[in-house]
């Protein structure tokens, strides 16, 4: 999470890491955050538009954490050190094209961008196993999640769905536990068939991986639900996306809960008064 410190208020979220941060470190201008994890992975982000732009791959044994991370002071450079400083590993940085990945993954995220651009962005994520929200479902809405998910893709941001990410053969209980224990964010449909048996198991484990390291949970109510069914009491006390409205936009109501990002604030896009 990212705070200003001249008011202490939360101003946006960095999500993307599957696992535990071991390091962190500013850059000296306050443009540039890089951040180690139990995930094997150094990622970079632009601070200001919150996105991540680069990610190192630190050749590690298993279990070997990097412990420590710092920008030179004046030169483009990073370094990282090893599990009980026995290695430090120099990384040349190229901040101007840096910052023009992070605008244009910005404007591509609040709307549709280039189809060859975001295929490889999306197949990049999808083989990294880098979800970005596990859509939980009725499958009787199965239609209108893909819909909805299809929309998702089109904004550079990746959902599981076990319709399209369990192949044949495999355990579809594994599948699933495994992209709950990883994915920092879960959308939970509700339609006019109201939560399905299956989907109130995925439910139950999310809301427990939500308490144990803060996976969010955004319920959507799906644009046939006329009225929506009695649900759990977590669930219903949350603020919900709901896509039978037109304002605020439905779907970037979703994009915000799921990166922390907000695209349609009222305050900045009052158009002329």
């Amino acid at each position: 999470m990212i705070w200003a410190t001249s008011s202490w208020e939360k101003v946006g979220e960095l999500t993307g890491h599957a696992a535990a941060i071991t390091a962190m470190a500013v850059s000296s201008s306050g443009d540039f955050l890089a951040s180690r994890a139990e995930d094997d992975t150094v990622r970079l982000w632009r601070i200001s538009q919150k996105v991540e732009v680069s990610q190192l791959v630190e050749p590690l044994p298993p279990h070997r954490l990097v412990t420590g991370i710092a920008f030179h002071p004046t030169e483009n450079k990073l370094a990282t050190l090893g599990e009980k400083g026995k290695t430090i590993r120099l990384w040349e940085l190229d901040f101007d094209e840096i910052t023009s990945i992070a605008s244009a993954l910005a404007t591509r995220r609040a709307a549709p961008g280039d189809e060859a651009v975001r295929e490889v962005s999306i197949r990049s994520k999808k083989e990294r196993g880098e979800y970005d929200v596990f859509m939980c479902y009725n499958t009787e809405d199965e239609g209108a999640v893909k819909t909805i998910a299809y929309r998702l893709i089109d904004r550079y941001l990746l959902p599981w769905l076990d319709a399209w990410d369990v192949s044949p053969g495999c355990p579809v209980i594994r599948s699933l536990e495994e992209q709950i224990d990883r994915i920092n964010s879960a959308a939970v449909f509700v339609g006019e068939s109201g939560m399905g048996p299956w989907q109130r198991s995925e439910y139950e484990a999310l809301l427990l991986k939500s308490k144990g390291r803060g996976c969010r949970v955004i319920p959507v109510i799906l644009p046939d639900c006329h009225e929506v069914p009695e649900l759990p009491a977590f669930l219903a006390g949350l603020k919900w996306v709901d896509f039978r409205r037109s304002e605020p936009d439905p779907l970037l109501e979703l994009i915000w809960g799921i990166t922390g990002e907000q695209l349609n604030d009222p305050r900045l896009n009052r158009g002329s008064l």
